[in-house]
């Protein structure tokens, strides 16, 4: 997988795993105010910028990437 276009219509979704994909950009989750578990380890992505609506995200897993960079939403 290498797009998460349209996915941010999933409101209700409280766990997500994208690990083992091609990802680079995940501000297609935008919207997914309910998220609390994100999976994305194993997906070469350098730069990380969750959205800011992603306030109840409480577990994140990023190993096996290669992160410079990574903006997590305020409280």
């Amino acid at each position: 997988m290498r797009s998460l276009e349209g996915l941010g219509a999933a409101h209700n979704l409280a766990t997500l795993y994208l690990n083992d994909n091609q990802l680079k950009d995940v501000t297609s989750l935008a919207g997914l105010t309910n998220l609390s578990t994100l999976n994305l380890h194993n997906n070469g992505l350098t730069n990380l910028t969750l959205p800011a609506d992603l306030t109840n995200l409480t577990t994140l897993v990023l190993y096996n990437n290669q992160l410079t960079s990574l903006t997590l939403p305020a409280d």
